[in-house]
């Protein structure tokens, strides 16, 4: 395995991820077009650099664990994942961006509505100034208003819901949308990432007790061994910083063992309203 270009280059065994990850075609042609081995680019690296120290610690915990003949079978199952997550990520990044410009929009809307503004600041590169002239005001005032409706919120949702289909203003809208409240856009990845965290480790266990020495005995759902290497796999993928965890009360594997737990709750809860749904 080896890294160029933040494309991971990896050998995995198609035949034995087609029992845990649903390919569009057969495991055979998989085989046949990778003979030499797959690549999979990982937006969630912006550096060679990192890109790099996650290979070599994920080399390190495997081998480590007594896992390295399953290296590149992990790393694939957690790097398509963490690919499908932040697909994820980035429509959260998106939606953010949308409801913080439809707000600044309407809030621009609505005090140009009430009155001319007193000024302008203009600022640049080269610095910035002030537009005072009462003409320059007005035209740039009326410029705005009157384009409102040529503007496209962004190229999916197209036009705020308070334009009409003529460019007119509604106001109820309008006034929603000045005082709707838009969450911390840090808070809210972290928090999409903590569950995603839980889910890429969680969608891991099934491989660990199918192929490898790290099975679950008799009524176990997993063992301590599976969810310290699960804590350890999310840090040397840089997804979370590792815990200083201070009792022996409290340790990697407690951690994780209550996040798989209330993960695999939330599942049930969902299962079991969906099957609610179909029987109604």
């Amino acid at each position: 395995m080896d890294m160029e270009l933040l494309v991971f280059h990896l050998k995995p065994n198609f035949k034995v991820l087609s029992k845990y990850l649903q390919f569009d075609s057969t495991a055979e042609s998989f085989e046949q077009s990778y003979a030499e081995g797959c690549a999979l680019e990982v937006n969630t690296y912006t550096t060679f650099e990192t890109a790099n120290e996650v290979c070599n610690a994920f080399t390190e915990l495997t081998t480590s664990n007594g896992l390295q003949h399953h290296n590149d079978d992990l790393l694939f199952i957690a790097l398509t994942r963490l690919i499908e997550q932040q697909a994820e990520l980035d429509a959260i990044v998106d939606e953010h961006r949308v409801a913080l410009r439809t707000k600044e929009l309407a809030g621009l809307i609505v005090t140009m509505q009430n009155s001319l503004l007193s000024s302008i600041l203009i600022q640049s590169g080269e610095g910035s100034f002030s537009l005072t002239d009462p003409v320059l005001r007005q035209w740039v005032h009326d410029s705005i208003l009157n384009n409102v409706d040529k503007l496209n919120i962004n190229d999916l949702n197209g036009r705020p819901q308070y334009l009409g289909n003529g460019g007119e203003v509604i106001q109820e809208e309008l006034q929603r949308a000045v005082r709707m409240t838009i969450k911390d856009l840090k808070s809210v990845s972290q928090a999409l990432r903590d569950k995603q965290n839980t889910e890429l480790a969680f969608s891991l266990l099934p491989y660990l007790n199918g192929e490898t020495h790290m099975k679950v005995r008799k009524n176990q759902n997993f063992t301590d061994a599976q969810l310290t290497f699960l804590y350890e796999m999310l840090c040397c993928l840089k997804l979370m910083v590792p815990k200083p965890f201070v009792s022996n009360d409290y340790q990697a594997k407690d951690y994780m063992r209550s996040n798989i737990i209330a993960y695999a709750k939330r599942i049930k809860r969902k299962e079991s309203k969906t099957k609610k749904v179909s029987t109604t």
